[in-house]
């Protein structure tokens, strides 16, 4: 093996050092092989799975393709950018699916386990104080007027002396069977800081927000309701100690989300540990 190349475990090529995955195995795949594979695929990905994983995962992301792109019909687009007609994601909440900018995949909505933004700040020169001072209509006065910190509870707060340089939308997914574990929505690059693309990328990191808080609300009532009607009828049914643990864990998510209260976690714990 070269340093700066070695053989792919796929097509037999070079696996330049610039361009390759390491695998969890110890062998390499190229760039060309990388494409067959969601780009959303990280390193820390790969480097959790074998030559038999990465096998199958080209024939899952193949048939996601086949089976799904044709029958994608968004019915929620989410816009940021200046000029707010660049499209960051795509669901189509009747078949429970979304994508995301420059990706063939679709994933499926309860993919989505939790979500956090990233505000990106950096210090304000001098310079740049005065100048904030005196035009009233640049991002920053905006944002930290009433109507920029009002409308955006949810979006964290720009410090004061600093200026707002990034906004990312990042959504850590559950397993899935195209071995994504992070997806991360840049809805304002670091190069784009002007009101028009601020304002846009506010709003569409609200309009995600709410998208996916709403879904998870829904979500929950529905599950809860459904777990209702089955402890009524099958009481004497304790259920296994993995599933306690996994509906936990989801529980523990939404509150950690702010979708369900510490009362209702608190409560949901007892019925499911039979306390």
């Amino acid at each position: 093996m070269g340093f700066f190349s070695d053989k792919c475990a796929f097509c037999g090529g070079k696996a330049t050092i610039l361009t390759r995955n390491k695998l969890g195995d110890g062998s390499f795949i190229c760039g060309d092989c990388r494409t067959k594979v969601s780009h959303l695929v990280s390193s820390s990905d790969f480097e959790k799975m074998t030559k038999s994983d990465v096998q199958e995962l080209f024939e899952t992301t193949e048939r996601n393709i086949a089976e799904r792109s044709g029958a994608f019909t968004p019915t929620m687009t989410f816009y940021a950018g200046a000029s707010r007609n660049k499209i960051v994601m795509e669901a189509d909440e009747n078949h429970g699916w979304f994508r995301v900018k420059d990706e063939k995949v679709v994933f499926d909505l309860s993919d989505i386990a939790t979500f956090k933004m990233n505000l990106r700040t950096s210090e304000l020169s001098e310079k740049e104080k005065e100048e904030q001072k005196n035009n009233n209509n640049s991002f920053m006065t905006w944002l930290f007027s009433n109507d920029g910190y009002n409308n955006y509870p949810e979006v964290p707060r720009c410090p004061s002396g600093r200026k707002v340089t990034g906004l990312d939308f990042v959504l850590t997914m559950n397993p899935n069977n195209l071995h994504v574990s992070k997806i991360t929505l840049n809805l304002m690059p670091d190069w784009s800081s002007t009101k028009e693309a601020g304002q846009s990328a506010y709003d569409c990191a609200h309009n995600l927000y709410q998208f996916i808080q709403n879904r998870a609300a829904n979500n929950y009532q529905h599950n809860n309701t459904a777990t209702s009607t089955t402890n009524a009828s099958a009481s004497t049914s304790t259920g296994s100690s993995a599933d306690a643990y996994e509906e936990l864990k989801k529980l523990k998510e939404l509150l950690d989300m702010g979708i369900i209260s510490q009362e209702e976690f608190d409560a949901k714990k007892k019925a499911i540990l039979n306390l």
